[in-house]
């Protein structure tokens, strides 16, 4: 009995030691992203602003999140604590509220979002909401740099991202 009691106090040393307290253990949250999402800068800066908290990014492709969820649910493992949804995946999600926390129960945000947006997100009845909008995108530019240069306009990614940095550059 004595050697298990020496094994005990040795693996928490404020018991055997009580003026030495342990360091808390840090909080991990995992997350999937699909690669390019742009969250991970995001992520970090959050990450550095919350000492107790770990954030571990798993980066899939944008074709394999949804399933991979849908397998973590199925075989009740590996399941991320949040996950980056299309809003074109968000509706079959719904047909599985149990495992999902209801995000009503931390405040409604709604005076934020479009409504269009919210009601994506939201169950049938407005009384579940699954998940929080990150964007209305999807928003892209693509352009032909020869035909920008060819008239004389500016043709790199650089010089493209600074003159078109609102929508009223784009008039």
């Amino acid at each position: 009995m004595t050697a298990f009691m020496i094994v005990v106090c040795s693996c928490m040393p404020q018991t055997s030691l009580p003026t030495i307290k342990a360091h808390p253990d840090k909080t991990t949250i995992r997350i999937w992203l699909w690669q390019g999402s742009g969250l991970e800068s995001l992520i970090q800066a959050y990450k550095d602003s919350h000492q107790g908290i770990d954030v571990e990014i798993v980066t899939s492709q944008y074709d394999d999140i949804q399933p991979n969820l849908m397998i973590a649910f199925a075989t009740r493992s590996d399941s991320p604590d949040l996950v980056l949804l299309d809003s074109s995946q968000i509706n079959q999600m719904k047909n599985f509220p149990a495992y999902f926390h209801n995000l009503y129960e931390y405040g409604d945000e709604h005076v934020h979002y479009l409504d269009w947006k919210w009601r994506q997100a939201e169950s049938d009845d407005g009384s579940f909401l699954f998940a929080l909008p990150a964007d209305i995108g999807p928003v892209a530019l693509a352009y032909r740099f020869d035909l920008f240069a060819a008239a004389g306009l500016p043709a790199g990614r650089t010089e493209i991202t600074a003159m078109l940095g609102s929508w009223d550059d784009l008039e």
